[in-house]
């Protein structure tokens, strides 16, 4: 098995990882205000009537940014099971799936590469898209699924929901796996 060449995607990595964490800290960011400003909002709006689909979102919203603020304080395993709870007293599809997405996000960032795969599966039964795709692409990828990994790197580029940022890097990725698994 040859070993893969990340220094030709260094330029993209390097942007990506300035984003990841430009992105992590306005997480943070917004987490910490919403909880030190609206905190009695908060409680409020998770106690509403579930009927209301705007409420719900915003219950929502309000619980992913507090999770994603654990996960990136470090209690990541706090986090997912703040997810799973939050996914189970959800009856809206489209808020499941969302709250699905963001838990495989969170396990995909920590390496749980299972935990993603699972969750972004669980998404992705509810509406396939190149979020959900993507994410399974880069489970399978890091589980060393390499054939299921290209299978899904392909199906993230030509979804028609992409604008193509990534699709350039998923398709260098689909060839330098495809060397690797024909050896």
């Amino acid at each position: 098995m040859s070993s893969l060449n990340f220094k030709k995607y260094l330029p993209h990595s390097l942007i990506s990882s300035i984003i990841w964490l430009l992105s992590i800290a306005l997480i943070v960011s917004v987490a910490y205000y919403f909880y030190a400003v609206n905190q009695k909002a908060a409680e409020i709006a998770q106690t509403a009537d579930a009927s209301s689909s705007a409420q719900s979102e915003t219950a929502a919203n309000n619980t992913k940014l507090q999770l994603d603020a654990m996960a990136s304080n470090g209690n990541v395993s706090g986090a997912l099971k703040g997810y799973d709870s939050a996914v189970s007293e959800s009856s809206d599809s489209n808020t499941k799936r969302d709250l699905l997405i963001s838990k495989a996000t969170v396990a995909l960032n920590a390496k749980q590469y299972d935990v993603a795969l699972s969750a972004s599966q669980a998404a992705n039964a509810i509406k396939s898209d190149f979020n959900t795709l993507s994410i399974e692409a880069e489970s399978y990828d890091g589980m060393g699924s390499y054939a299921k990994a290209i299978e899904f790197y392909q199906k993230a580029a030509d979804d028609p929901t992409e604008f193509n940022f990534d699709k350039p890097f998923y398709q260098s990725r689909i060839e330098e796996l495809k060397r690797v698994v024909n050896g």
